[in-house]
């Protein structure tokens, strides 16, 4: 496990009391929530192979990440119980004459608070996976490398400032099929599949000083076209085909679109008159 005793976990929970000799530790109250919240990581996020190759490396960067994500996650779960004592007469708060407990309004904000921190440190751990070659091999990374916005920042862009891994969950979707249908129309299904990879592994460092730079050109105005349709708006036809003619005019940077069927779209073929023809048109 990424939290293996109580004073790893304490780490991450500055203002936790020390524990009274004979009373249950933290770490064994929450040890099934940080078991849940390391399947959730695996089964989200890492992938079982990446997570397990993380967790046994204590030099990885990554490490310390997973492992705020972990004490969040489980703490979103536990958060609510913690007070909460089982007795022969039902469900009790914990309570003495020092410590009452915290009113509902500040245990939601906490709550709140704790899931910003796991998403913001979402946010950093997908940016560092992005170097990953093994995660982006793998399941959980195609998931991600699968749009144009690998990562769940892109619902602070779409102003959705709090719930940001649900937010990313609801947007997914749409955002896959406009990318769908820019790629059908205009870009192509091939173009758009490297343009996804592009942000991921060392495809962007094999490619030329002007192919980067014609690329990152690309990427960022197609980003900003999704997000112009996310918002509610028709796709912008004369912007995609702008971006239709910057990639005609950079073929040689460009040849998967070149090659694609999207391409004879832009081609049509040409009627020639011949004089063997049975007809003629004037």
């Amino acid at each position: 496990m990424l939290i293996t005793n109580d004073q790893e976990l304490r780490s991450f929970l500055p203002n936790a009391l020390a524990t009274v000799e004979g009373e249950m530790s933290l770490y064994e109250k929450l040890s099934n929530y940080l078991s849940e919240a390391e399947t959730w990581i695996a089964a989200n996020i890492t992938g079982t192979e990446t997570l397990a190759a993380i967790t046994a490396d204590n030099e990885d960067m990554t490490r310390p990440l997973l492992c705020r994500i972990a004490v969040c996650h489980a703490l979103l779960f536990a958060i609510p119980s913690l007070d909460l004592v089982l007795t022969p007469n039902g469900f009790g708060i914990v309570n003495n004459q020092n410590i009452v407990p915290a009113s509902k309004e500040r245990v939601e904000r906490l709550i709140a608070t704790i899931e910003k921190q796991r998403d913001e440190t979402i946010i950093l751990l997908l940016e560092k996976l992005r170097k990953n070659a093994q995660w982006v091999d793998s399941d959980a990374g195609r998931y991600w490398v699968e749009t144009l916005f690998p990562n769940i920042d892109v619902c602070e862009r779409m102003g959705i400032k709090e719930h940001l891994w649900d937010g990313y969950q609801r947007l997914r979707p749409q955002i896959i099929a406009i990318e769908t249908l820019i790629a059908n129309g205009f870009i192509s299904p091939e173009l758009m599949h490297d343009l996804h990879g592009y942000q991921f592994g060392d495809m962007c460092n094999s490619l030329s000083a002007d192919a980067k730079s014609a690329w990152a050109y690309l990427l960022t105005r197609l980003q900003s076209e999704v997000l112009y349709q996310l918002g509610g708006q028709p796709p912008r036809q004369q912007y995609l085909a702008d971006l239709v003619n910057f990639i005609r005019n950079n073929i040689g940077l460009f040849q998967q679109w070149a090659e694609s069927d999207t391409a004879k779209l832009y081609t049509p073929p040409v009627f020639v008159n011949k004089k063997e023809a049975q007809g003629y048109f004037f």
